[in-house]
Parts: structure tokens; C-alpha cells; sequence
């Protein structure tokens, strides 16, 4: 979601400013930096990445700003930490950034912007294709959230649910198409609650049968669900849409019954597995990925194992976890009632396991043919070629550039931890 701000912010400050990106921070006369307060580390990162510009600043005449999770969070703060930033942008200003780096322009710092809107001018910012050769690209059909977990700082830095019309986020995917995109993946913090706060609006499913319709249009993803509003009629259009691809976010936190109530998710471990089954038992080869937190306060070892069973069960693809850490504004926000060292060590065993699984998936592959959209040239050799299978996966393989942008069928020969590799068909 953040990557998405920051390619509509870059479009916006070319179509307004008449500025261009630069390759390097050596030749930028503007830097934004981007943040994120979902967990403490990357917020603290962003406090040294601002004391960066320290040497830098002094030999050159640098505008600095802050956007995003962390500038929603601090505001005006921000200036009281470091004299180095020049403007503060939140969560539902990017529209309004061109003006204020104008402002900052005519020599007037300290410029903090963090009101949040009952409409949210910055989501229809026209995006545009996030990979090299044009044919991928993110769209933003809702922003904010109204769950409120315990453990959770997003429903404060984004504010409410709001959900863009779907003729908007129709339009603005067919003129992606027109430019040449394949695959769209469609963002919110919970696109299940999609038009639910609207009398006129279809729901997340309705919408994603409306975008298939789309010639043109070849693959369609999104992310992210929360468990609770995943209902039946969201995995029959997975099933049904043949565009919609077959892997689905789908956020556990926790195996234990006890933590997900503590964590105020709204659902049981047996309403999660319930879910998961319905869509196993529905969707040809499924790939349900999910995120995980451990050492929660109060988490037991019982607790831990619980989560250890449900990964056992489940088989995630792939999965984000991290150790929990107290979020500003949220129910927990002084409460970490686990030893750092024991997280630590719950986290590691987790991870490994989940790393062993997701090398078996891996190895299972070998031998299969899978249809590859080619996004980019191998990260790893140039004499290859890069694209993403179905269900997600990075598949390498020799080829010729002429087939960047296009679907191939690739026969996967070998399995790696992170990635797979294929001959051409």
C-alpha cells in the first residue's frame, strides 16, 4: 500500500511541479521518505533514515518531507524531534503535497498537514504500472479501517473506512488495461468491508466480478482480508472468476483461541479453519497466505503451540511474521508482558518451520508447467528472465527480452527457499 502512495505521489509531482525522479540521492533537490508505524521497528528506522540528511542537508539546499503511517502519527511532533524535515504530509494528503513543497519553496517551513476527510481526494490520484515493462500495477479501491485489534496502530494513522466508487476503480483499471497492464491487485486494509458502509454500492465480491469483465485484463489480485468478513460469497467469485487469481491473504495472527480473543479479532481458530476449508475444498490448488505475531502479551507456550499446530495445518505458501511490539493509541499500548528473549526464540522456531514448507511447496513444483506472466529481467543473471506464476511465485528462466510483458509457459526444473527456475516452452 505504501508503494502505491509513493507511485501516485511521483505522478502527481511530475504532472504538477513538472519535476522528475532522480536515480540517486545525490542529484535529488527533493526527498520524501515514506513510512510505516504498523510495528516499532520501522518506525524507529525512520527517525535514523531522517538523521541521514543531517551532513547532507548542510552542504545543499535539500527539501526533506515526511508522509504516510508515521508523519499521521507524530504531526507536528515531528519538528520538535529534528529541525531537518521541511513538511509533514498524512495518510489523506498526498493530493495536497505539490502545493506544500510549493510553500516550502517560497521559505516556509514547518508545514504539517494530517486532517483526515469524510471523501479521500488522494485515492483517485491515477496510478500507473509499478513494474518496469508496464504490465502490473496497483489500484487502491478503499482505504482506512474500523477493526480496532487490540494490538493495532492502522485505524488511527488511516482513519475510517471509506470506499471509492466502483465506476472510478472500473475506469481507472480500463485505462490501465489501455496501456498495457495484465494484472491489477486491488488494495485496502480490508477489502472485504468493500462497499459495505454505502447504500449504493456493490459489494467486494460484485466489484471483482464487474472488473473481470474487462478485455484485456488477464489476472486479478488483492489483498488484504480480514477473516472475519470472508464470506462464502467472496471465495465462489474465486472460484467462478476465472481472472481471480489463486492465492489469498488471509491474516490468522494467532493459532490460540485465548490470543485472538485478547487481540480482539472477531473470530475463533474453528471460524478461521472453517474458512480455509471452504476455500480448499472449492478452489483447485489454493494458496492461502497469512501474516502471524508472536509473544502477544500473555501469549503462553500452550498458546505458542496452538499457532505452530495451525501453521502444521494449514500449510501456508508463505507467511509475514513478527515479534509484537506495543503500538501507539491501540488497546495494548503499555501492555508487552513477554520476555524479548523468549519471542526471539518462539519466532525463529516459527519461521524455520514455515521456511521448511514453503521448500517442500517449492519442491512439489518440480516438474509442473506453469503459465508465466515475464516481469522483469532475473534479479540474478541477466541472460534471464523473471514473472510471477498463479499462485504468486517468482519463477526464473532463460529467454529472450522480447517476451517481457507476456504470458510463457515455463516447466519448472528446480526449487529454491524463495524462488523457482524453468526452461521455456
Amino acid at each position: 500500500m505504501n508503494e502505491n502512495d509513493s507511485i501516485q505521489l511521483s505522478n502527481l509531482l511530475i504532472q504538477k511541479l513538472n519535476i522528475e525522479p532522480t536515480k540517486t540521492l545525490s542529484d535529488a533537490d527533493i526527498v520524501i521518505i515514506n513510512t510505516c508505524s504498523v510495528r516499532e521497528k520501522p518506525e524507529h528506522k525512520v527517525f535514523s533514515e531522517i538523521g541521514r540528511f543531517a551532513k547532507i542537508k548542510s552542504g545543499r539546499d535539500i527539501i526533506l518531507g515526511v508522509i504516510g503511517c508515521v508523519a499521521q502519527e507524530y504531526g507536528q511532533k515531528i519538528f520538535s524531534k529534528t529541525s531537518l524535515v521541511d513538511f509533514v504530509a498524512g495518510t489523506h494528503n498526498i493530493h495536497l503535497i505539490p502545493d506544500m513543497i510549493s510553500d516550502v519553496l517560497k521559505n516556509r517551513k514547518g508545514i504539517a498537514n494530517i486532517a483526515f476527510y469524510d471523501k479521500i481526494e488522494s485515492l483517485n490520484i491515477a496510478t500507473s504500472p509499478y513494474d518496469d515493462y508496464g504490465v502490473k500495477a496497483y489500484v487502491s479501491i478503499m482505504q482506512g479501517c474500523e477493526n480496532f485489534c487490540s494490538y493495532c496502530i492502522v485505524p488511527f494513522v488511516r482513519g475510517k473506512e471509506y470506499s471509492r466508487k466502483s465506476h472510478d476503480i472500473y475506469n481507472e483499471i480500463l485505462r490501465l488495461v489501455q496501456m498495457g497492464v495484465k494484472e491489477v491487485t486491488l488494495l485496502g486494509q480490508n477489502v472485504n468491508s468493500y462497499g459495505k458502509k454505502s447504500s449504493t454500492e456493490i459489494s467486494f465480491p460484485e466489484l471483482l466480478y464487474k472488473i473481470s469483465e474487462i478485455k484485456g485484463l488477464d489476472r486479478i489480485r488483492f489483498t488484504t482480508s480480514h477473516p472475519k468478513d470472508f464470506g462464502d460469497d467472496l471465495v465462489y467469485a474465486i472460484k467462478n472468476i476465472d481472472k481471480v487469481c489463486n492465492q489469498v491473504h488471509l491474516p490468522i495472527q494467532s493459532g490460540s483461541n485465548k490470543i485472538l480473543k485478547l487481540m480482539k479479532r472477531g473470530y475463533s481458530r474453528e471460524d478461521y479453519l472453517d474458512k480455509f476449508y471452504k476455500l480448499k475444498d472449492n478452489i483447485v490448488d489454493i494458496r492461502i497466505t497469512t501474516d502471524f505475531i508472536v509473544g502477544f502479551p500473555y501469549e503462553t507456550e500452550e498458546d505458542f503451540q496452538d499457532t505452530i499446530k495451525i501453521l502444521n495445518e494449514v500449510k501456508y505458501i508463505s507467511s509475514f511474521s513478527f515479534k509484537y511490539s506495543p503500538r501507539p493509541f491501540s488497546d495494548n499500548s503499555e501492555i508487552d508482558t513477554v520476555d524479548d528473549s523468549i519471542k526471539r526464540k518462539r519466532l525463529k522456531i516459527l519461521q524455520d518451520l514455515q521456511k521448511s514448507i514453503t521448500l517442500q511447496y517449492n519442491k512439489d513444483s518440480v516438474g509442473k508447467i506453469f503459465d508465466i506472466l515475464v516481469d522483469s529481467s532475473s534479479k540474478k543473471s541477466q541472460e534471464e528472465l523473471s514473472g510471477r506464476s498463479y499462485d504468486n511465485r517468482i519463477v526464473n528462466f532463460k529467454g529472450d527480452t522480447s517476451l517481457l510483458g507476456k504470458f510463457v509457459k515455463v516447466k519448472i526444473t528446480q526449487a529454491f527457499q524463495n524462488s523457482l527456475r524453468g526452461e521455456l516452452l
